[in-house]
Parts: C-alpha cells; structure tokens; sequence
C-alpha cells in the first residue's frame, strides 16, 4: 500500500509538471479526383501512384466509389473480368486484391481493405476524398434561404465536372450522372432563391461563371436565357442562344434541344417580330 502511494504521487507530481502528452493524430490524407485519382504527396501537391496493373486500379476505384459498403466477389469478377471462366476471374481478382494491398501500404492504416464472407469492404480513416465529402455535404445542406445562399453558390462553384473522366469505365456513368444531377438541382435552388427575391443580377452573374466553364452545358444556358428573358433583355438571350449554338457545333456537333429551340422560338423570335410589325 505504501509503495502504491509513493508512485501515485510521484505520478501526480509528473502530471502536475509535464501534463498529459496526447497521443498524436492521424494525419489526413487527401484524394483528388478529376480526370485522374491523385494522393497528396506532400501539402497541396497532389500525384496518382502507380498501379501494378490497369485492373488493379480499376479494382481500387470501384472499391474507393464504394467505400464502406460490402462488394460481393462475384460482382466484381463480372464487372471486370466478364469475358473470363470462374476460375480464371477468381484467380485474376485474388492476384489484383493483393496489388491493390500492395500498392496502399505506404499510406498505412489509411486504407483497410478487408476480407467479408465471399466478398470484400475498403475502410478509410482520417482520408478526404474531395468530390465524395462535396457530394455528402450537398445532401446534408439545410433548406436554402438568403442567409445561407452563400454556401450554396460555394457548393455550386466549388464543383468541377471531371469524375475519372480520363476513364471508360462504363459503371461509373451512374455516378457520374448522379453528381451532375445534384450540382444543377443545387443551381436551379440558388437560381429560384435569387429570382424570388428579385435579385436578377446575382443570379445573372452565377451562370455568367458557370457558362464560361462549361460551354457545352445547354442546361446552364437555358437558365441564363430565362433569366435574361425576366428583366427583358432580348438581346442578351439572342447572344446567349447564337454562343449556345456555336459551341453545341464545335464540341458536338449538334444542335441545341428541341425544348430550347422551341422556347427560342416562343419568347425571341416572335417577340422581335411584334416589334418590327409595331
């Protein structure tokens, strides 16, 4: 009892002095995804790493896409190796597995990648994936309101189109469709917010930015057409429509949809034509 007591004391007295040293935090690492998957390397510098094989990364990316959740094996033997037997595609999956393992363990406890029944979970710990965390805060944002509009127009031009764009993978196009959706439904919140408390300019100088951008996107033009429309610049939605018209034939070749073109119709040509009759 009495040595007890002498160490409890010399333990407070040390506690006293020095405090508590707390243990250090993980570092958070930051994944980039734009045409490409990038790691951060050091603060604010972002590189992909090198995977063993094309299938390897492949295997990593749905995993990361779908972290969190159990992938069966046999699901992912069919999405990538669809053209192989059983036994080929079980042995093709084991070997890629271990690359996979092989190519995350200098990110150490990052990245776990665990074994389930007949199928597989990534975990990740202390990792900032940038397009995945935008997506969730954009679901947990609060109704939108002019006190809180400023989040959202951040939201809107934080986001940049390019989910693994650099690659085919034909599963990601669901993903990539979800996202887009989310980011024009996030577009037309702070549009409809702008327009009701008649601040046409601000909503006017949002798309202004987005269609810079994303020149082929006949949505972000349709809306500022609309607008323009609002406060009655013809001619604005004249020029919007020729620009429209223009990039849709350079990078698509094809011209705007028959809903636009219609509208077009509707609201400038007929409008323009009273007024050379009046």
């Amino acid at each position: 009892k009495d040595r007890l007591e002498k160490t409890m004391g010399r333990y407070q007295r040390h506690v006293m002095t020095y405090g508590v040293k707390e243990s250090p935090k993980e570092k958070v690492l930051r994944l980039q995804i734009g045409d490409y998957l990038s790691f951060e390397t050091e603060k604010n510098m972002f590189s992909p790493i090198v995977w063993r094989t094309a299938k390897a990364q492949e295997l990593f990316v749905y995993l990361l896409q779908n972290h969190g959740t159990y992938v069966e094996k046999e699901t992912l033997m069919e999405l990538l190796w669809e053209d192989k037997n059983l036994e080929s595609s079980a042995s093709l999956l084991y070997t890629n597995v271990y690359n996979v393992r092989k190519a995350l363990k200098p990110f150490g406890k990052h990245f776990v990648l665990k074994n389930r029944l007949d199928g597989y979970v990534l975990e990740l710990n202390d990792v900032e994936v940038d397009v995945l965390d935008w997506e969730q805060q954009s679901y947990q944002l609060p109704a939108i309101t002019p006190e809180n509009i400023a989040e959202y127009e951040q939201m809107v031009l934080s986001f940049e189109n390019k989910y693994f764009m650099k690659h085919d993978y034909v599963w990601l196009e669901p993903k990539r469709h979800i996202l887009t959706k989310l980011w024009k439904s996030l577009i037309e919140d702070v549009v409809q917010c702008y327009t009701e408390h008649n601040e046409f300019e601000k909503a006017i100088q949002l798309l202004e930015k987005l269609v810079e951008e994303y020149t082929e996107d006949e949505q972000i033009y349709f809306e500022l057409m609309k607008l323009y429309n609002h406060i009655g610049d013809i001619d604005a939605i004249a020029a919007k429509y020729r620009s429209l018209i223009q990039h849709l034939r350079r990078e698509l070749d094809a011209p705007p949809s028959s809903e636009i073109q219609d509208w077009y119709k509707i609201n400038v040509i007929k409008k323009l034509k009273l007024n050379i009759e009046k």
